[in-house]
């Protein structure tokens, strides 16, 4: 195809094709059984398990206004069963002296261990997203440093930090993780407006800020079909608008946490995906535990599918920690990358940091 020939089917995208709008969860005031729905409450920050992970999790907010469909935490059973109002953030009550005696007692869990894998993080952005209360979200980044472990955040960056709460979440040695689905965010070639300059504007000024690796973008993946014709659907768009953000982070220099996503057959982003490719995923939990059905093979969740890792070499899971994209394929017990607190890079730099 001559140079000529790509201009002219470039300028037939932009003019023919427009940005699909992907469905957001509704917001109800009332669930199924008719329980009039109510904000998460209020309570003391600590430190919990789920059927993913040790019980090194916690929430400085709880809830999210996003709205992005399929989300795990607003669809989960400790909301829909307790009748949750999750498009009402509330950030929690922090007490240093319980937090930090969480974290210690987690650390103390970790020196016993008997495997090769540190645990030594505590995750928050479980049931919410932390950048609706950036001055909480902080505080607890620096009361988790002082008890001698590193925060991994999860956000999608609702709101932006301040120059001050960055430099101090670079002190605390904290991981920043941020949540990327394509379709919901755009970067600038396909969205004029896109909020991600501002994103990758924090991304830089955190990379100056601490000799570690502490910064990834956790690509929540999606099998698009591409090349599907337009009159069919926007796979070949959205798997477009998925790539940029990888390109994205080659041109950053960010690292890849792929997390494939696990959607219902229900969910209406089916008509964009490559349903050939479409297998029941491993349960979480019975990795975790070892659950295994009649013939001795892992459990699966037979009501959920997905399409496995896009740019992640799956059969990697248990061995990759270094390469561009890691993975988040396994439960937090036996992988490799940690949140991305075990590389090579991330050791690596953070013996720098102590010999400064």
């Amino acid at each position: 195809m001559n140079q000529l020939t790509m201009i002219l089917k470039n300028m037939k995208l932009q003019v023919e094709w427009e940005l699909p709008v992907l469905p957001k969860q509704t917001s109800q005031k009332v669930n199924g059984s008719g329980t009039v729905l109510t904000p998460f409450p209020n309570k003391v920050i600590r430190l919990y398990e789920n059927n993913k992970t040790d019980k090194n999790i916690m929430d400085t907010v709880k809830g999210c206004k996003g709205g992005c469909f399929g989300c795990y935490a607003e669809s989960s059973m400790g909301v829909t069963f307790q009748a949750i109002k999750f498009d009402s953030p509330q950030s929690q009550i922090l007490e240093p002296v319980k937090l930090q005696t969480d974290v210690l007692k987690h650390l103390e869990r970790c020196s016993k261990s008997t495997t090769d894998i540190p645990k030594e993080w505590v995750r928050n952005g479980v049931m919410g997203d932390p950048s609706y209360d950036w001055d909480l979200t902080v505080k607890a980044a620096e009361t988790v440093s002082m008890a001698g472990s590193r925060m991994v955040i999860i956000t999608k960056f609702w709101h932006t930090p301040s120059p001050s709460q960055l430099g101090r979440l670079a002190l605390s040695g904290a991981i920043l993780h941020w949540s990327v689905i394509a379709g919901y965010d755009w970067t600038r070639e396909f969205d004029p407006n896109s909020r991600v300059p501002v994103i990758i504007d924090i991304i830089r000024r955190y990379k100056k800020m601490t000799p570690q690796e502490s910064i990834f973008m956790r690509l929540c993946t999606f099998p698009w079909k591409k090349n599907q014709p337009i009159e069919e659907g926007m796979g070949d768009i959205l798997w477009h608008g998925q790539d940029a953000f990888y390109n994205l982070t080659i041109k950053e220099g960010i690292r890849i946490i792929e997390t494939p996503w696990q959607m219902r057959r229900s969910d209406p982003r089916m008509e964009h995906i490559d349903k050939d490719i479409l297998i029941h995923p491993k349960s979480y939990k019975a990795k975790k535990y070892g659950l295994k059905d009649e013939d001795g093979n892992t459990k699966l969740k037979t009501g959920w599918v997905y399409g496995g890792p896009k740019y992640f070499n799956d059969k990697d899971a248990l061995t990759e920690a270094d390469a561009h994209v890691i993975g988040c394929v396994t439960d937090c017990g036996p992988c490799p990358n940690q949140c991305g607190s075990t590389s090579t890079t991330s050791t690596q730099r953070t013996f720098h940091a102590l010999m400064m």
